[in-house]
């Protein structure tokens, strides 16, 4: 089990992010292990905060390969 693991979004650039996310964890899933990304609405979140709502970040839901129909907007 990979607890936690992420980009810090302010490090590097959405697709650099994005594509070191998709890395990880198609590794992880090769290797059969379970994984949790780090974190839902901080510096390393899956979701930004836009006028007072919480968005899905389409970029980083799409590394982690969820498709549309999991995420509650």
């Amino acid at each position: 089990m990979c607890n936690e693991f992420g980009v810090h979004r302010k490090a590097v650039s959405p697709g650099e992010r994005a594509a070191w996310i998709r890395d990880v964890r198609t590794a992880l899933e090769r290797l059969k292990m379970g994984w949790t990304i780090w974190d839902y609405a901080g510096d390393f979140a899956v979701v930004n905060r836009k006028s007072g709502k919480t968005v899905p970040d389409d970029t980083v839901i799409r590394a982690l390969g969820i498709g549309d129909s999991t995420v509650t907007r």
